[in-house]
């Protein structure tokens, strides 16, 4: 059997546990394939969805960033009408299980959320949430410039970016961004 196949074949496996309801199955054979197979976008999408339904929301986030990254094509599979429900219940999970909603920190992992999924006006609005509150939240700051990106608004970036510069002249992290 190829690698492909086998790859394939435990992540046909990794599904069928996670619609039979066990989720902790699913998991262990999602990362058994992400060990033998690090670079399955697909996989690390999966095992996203499979952490959000144990209430890992970072590693779930960390999960579909990576995938995505990998294979941009991903984040328009996961938006068909069979797949969108399980999008829009994780997201609505994240709001759920997530830190205090009042605070920045909330508003940055649903930013993440919706940037993942491509819904940049909501991750803007999320991100500006979260800076409204705490102006000088650096992953904010970061975030909401990543979306003005990925929208070809790069004045908007820039200005984010400087913005934060400003009040963090002495980060490394930033400085490095804007250049």
């Amino acid at each position: 059997m190829s690698n492909n196949n086998q790859g394939e074949k435990l992540l046909q496996e990794a599904l069928k546990r996670l619609e039979s309801g066990d989720t902790a199955g699913s998991q262990e054979l999602l990362n058994q394939l992400l060990v033998t197979y690090p670079g399955h976008s697909e996989g690390l999408m999966r095992r996203g969805f499979v952490r959000m339904r144990l209430y890992d929301v970072e590693g779930a986030l960390g999960d579909w960033e990576e995938a995505i990254s990998r294979e941009p094509a991903l984040a328009k599979k996961f938006d068909t009408p069979e797949l969108r429900s399980s999008v829009e219940s994780a997201l609505q999970q994240i709001k759920a299980v997530s830190i205090d909603p009042t605070s920045a920190q909330y508003y940055i992992l649903i930013g993440r959320a919706y940037s993942v999924f491509g819904r940049y006006a909501l991750s803007l609005q999320a991100y500006t949430s979260a800076l409204r509150i705490s102006p000088e939240e650096i992953p904010a700051g970061l975030g909401s410039a990543g979306v003005y990106l990925k929208l070809g608004q790069t004045e908007q970036a820039l200005q984010v970016l400087q913005k934060m510069l400003e009040l963090h002249p002495n980060s490394a992290l930033l400085c490095s961004r804007v250049g």
